[in-house]
């Protein structure tokens, strides 16, 4: 519509929706839908609908962006090593800081980014870290992810930080202090082209506009 083209977007669909939906969807910018499976915020989905959304939208070339961690991305796995399309994890996973980058969970992220070709935003390391302002415990996490695929990396505010006051007994972040904390865990300017320009122009299909 009036946006010619410049916007893309992400929706939540619930797989009853005509062929004809998807293909206005897509002309107007839409480039994926997301999925919750984390647990305290209303579990898995039906895992029908799942994979008929997953099915609806696999020949439009979007992606799918989900939202989980720790024992629901174990407890998934082999369904989603089968999945043929473009996958995105929210927050790197929701790694647990208390551990090291070896706990098993986040060890099968990064072995989905490198077998399975799996995106990961880098994103929400001011609500996981336990050190306040620098994040300082988040570093090799985002390390990690980095060095699996340097083309699979994004990032996001995860703006408007929602239920941020009631989860973390924190202030709203700002988020200019969010990209400050981006420019400090990727120093090198070829890095963060890819995780702020090239790669998100890629998966949301700004060459085709």
């Amino acid at each position: 519509g009036q946006a010619g083209g410049r916007y893309r977007g992400v929706v939540n669909l619930n797989g009853t929706e005509p062929d004809s939906e998807i293909e206005r969807l897509h002309e107007a910018g839409i480039r994926g839908v997301r999925f919750n499976f984390v647990r305290f915020l209303g579990g898995p989905p039906d895992m029908a609908v799942f994979h008929r959304v997953v099915d609806a939208i696999a020949d439009y070339g979007w992606h799918v962006t989900i939202h989980i961690g720790g024992d629901d991305l174990m407890e998934h796995e082999q369904m989603f090593r089968t999945l043929k399309v473009p996958m995105v994890v929210d927050h790197m996973g929701r790694p647990d800081v208390r551990q090291d980058i070896g706990q098993k969970p986040f060890q099968l992220l990064l072995d989905l980014i490198r077998s399975r070709g799996w995106w990961t935003k880098i994103s929400n390391a001011d609500r996981f870290s336990t050190h306040g302002g620098d994040c300082d415990d988040l570093r090799p996490f985002v390390g990690a992810v980095i060095e699996a695929d340097p083309d699979r990396a994004i990032w996001g505010t995860d703006w408007p930080h929602p239920n941020y006051a009631h989860t973390t007994g924190r202030t709203m972040p700002n988020d200019c202090d969010l990209l400050e904390l981006l420019y400090s865990f990727t120093p090198e300017p070829e890095i963060r082209r890819k995780v702020l320009v090239d790669n998100p122009a890629r998966l949301l299909g700004f060459d085709d506009a």
